[in-house]
């Protein structure tokens, strides 16, 4: 009786990354490996469409760590605050445009709005639950605006995360309305 030929399992073949990378002795290869992986995403949205109007940092590449942590804080602005008022009333690209850029400027002036009271409520409400939402969300809404260099995929894919602290923020803003004064308004989420 013959045996079966027992083939050795191969494993997918991994292509090396050419993304030029300056590695940290201080962060772990795990961490610094995602890192990378996000800037190459940045790197292959930069180069889809470079004369976009809707490009925000365009110029902005990250081939460290360093550089990563840097952004961070333009990331944050960009991820909750973008599109900015500045961006509202110019002309569009395409057919309509102009009137999606408008709607856009009314639906970011609630969303102002709403993380204003959501800022409140997280402030004055320090409970577990809402705290575990807002820092998963405002993970998500970091890692967004640093892979997207572009306002229509970031816009996108940042929407259901937003609108969750935007719903938060209306009823925190539905309960310091209902109650009318803010002593009152003190640990109710």
């Amino acid at each position: 009786i013959e045996k079966p030929i027992e083939k050795p399992i191969e494993k997918p073949i991994e292509k090396p990354s050419t993304y030029p990378w300056s590695y940290s002795p201080w962060i772990p290869d795990f961490i610094e490996e995602k890192l990378r992986g996000l800037a190459e995403v940045r790197e292959q949205y930069r180069f889809i469409d470079p004369e976009a109007m809707g490009n925000i940092d365009w110029e902005v590449t990250f081939h460290s760590v360093g550089d990563v942590l840097r952004y961070i804080p333009r990331a944050i602005v960009v991820g909750f605050l973008a599109p900015f008022p500045s961006d509202w009333l110019k002309e569009g690209t395409s057919p309509g445009g102009a009137l999606k850029r408008r709607i856009c400027g009314l639906e970011m002036v609630v969303v102002y709005l709403s993380l204003f009271f959501f800022a409140l409520t997280f402030w004055r409400c320090r409970r577990v639950p809402l705290m575990v939402v807002f820092f998963f969300a405002f993970l998500m809404l970091l890692i967004y605006a640093l892979a997207f260099p572009n306002l229509g995929p970031l816009y996108r894919e940042r929407y259901g995360f937003l609108m969750t602290l935007v719903g938060l923020g209306v009823g925190g803003w539905h309960v310091r309305v209902r109650l009318g004064k803010a002593d009152k308004f003190k640990g109710i989420p």
